[in-house]
Parts: structure tokens; sequence; C-alpha cells
């Protein structure tokens, strides 16, 4: 069972997260999209990073503290996370720079995508990693969902090519096609469609 000061510690580290998160990004850039809802609009310096996903106040109040209470911190966003957080914020609140690393070819499959590494994607590809991956904290997002999402045309490419499912769904029910057409990428909603995805 979470307690109240552990949540209040993790709450404090995603945010922790996703304002280094936020400092990565170009200093041009205000706003961006919640990675969980595909909607909301968070602004610079706000959010909460949930894996790689930068996730807004409303998803993670209704859905993150959820599921961190049902099925545990670590289960939900690592092993570890609960640990460090209160390490970082269950007493003295003292911030730290140092942010987790991907533990898995799967997490850093998601990774590559997400970021429209190609070459990185093709490698871990070639290794054997599973296409479709999905990893505990990232909402169910597979590869081919975070390209589409991040607008990455060549990775989209890679991945489907290399038999990315397009009819997955993640925890909230949303194709990579409803990503796409969300973001209004028509050039990924027809690679998508002409591999078969479709409004269900």
């Amino acid at each position: 069972m979470i307690t109240e000061t552990e949540l209040k510690a993790i709450r404090k580290y995603l945010h922790h997260l996703a304002e280094n998160w936020w400092n990565s990004q170009p200093a041009s850039r205000s706003t961006a999209t919640c990675d969980a809802c595909s909607y909301e609009s968070i602004k610079r310096n706000d959010g909460y990073l949930v894996g790689s996903n930068l996730w807004c106040e409303k998803c993670y109040e209704e859905k993150a503290v959820m599921w961190i209470k049902e099925e545990g911190a670590d289960k939900m966003l690592g092993y570890g996370v609960l640990a460090e957080a209160m390490k970082m914020f269950g007493t003295t609140g003292k911030k730290s720079d140092k942010t987790p690393s991907p533990v898995s070819n799967e997490e850093r499959l998601i990774l590559a995508a997400k970021e429209g590494d190609v070459q990185t994607v093709r490698a871990l590809l070639d290794a054997g990693t599973d296409v479709n991956a999905t990893v505990e904290g990232y909402a169910g997002m597979t590869p081919l969902m975070h390209a589409s999402r991040s607008n990455h045309v060549d990775c989209v490419k890679v991945l489907i090519s290399a038999g990315a499912n397009v009819r997955m769904k993640n925890e909230l029910g949303r194709t990579a096609l409803k990503i796409a057409e969300g973001n209004g990428n028509r050039e990924i909603v027809k690679l998508l469609e002409e591999a078969g995805a479709r409004e269900e």
C-alpha cells in the first residue's frame, strides 16, 4: 500500500524529470502535447515524465495516480523509481540531475522511435527486439505509436516494414492511426492506412 508521502514524492520526482526534459528542448519551444491523451497542451516546464512520455496534469491525476495506487510505483513506473523519488523528495526535497537510463532493448527501441533515431531503430530491430514492444510506464505505447506521435516518418516506414502491428491500442484505447490523425500528419496517416490501419 503506497502512502501519501510516497505519492507526493513520486509526483515531485516525475515533475522534476519533466523539467529536465524541457531543458533538453529548444528554448523556442513553449508547449508540448500530452503523450497520454494526445490532446492537452502542456506549458514549458510543466507536466510529468512517465517513462519517456510527457503527461498533462489531468491525465496524471486521473490515470497515473490510480495505477500507482493499484499496481504499485515500481510496477507502474519501473523498479527503483519509488526509492529514487523518496531519496530526492521524501524528506529534504533536494533535487538531483540524475535521470534513470533505459534498462532494456525494448525501452531503447521506444525511445529511439520517439526521437526519430532511424539508425538505432534499425539496429535494435536487427538485433531481434520486438517491433511491437511495450514497457511498463509508457501507457501501452508501441514504438510505432511513439514515432507517429512525434511525426517521424522514416521511423514509421522502418517499423511498418519490420511488421509493426498497426492496429494495436495503447492503454487509453488509441491506435497509431488515431494519434497521427490527431497530429494532422497526412503522410503518416496514409502510410498506416496502406499498411492496413483503420478506425474501429
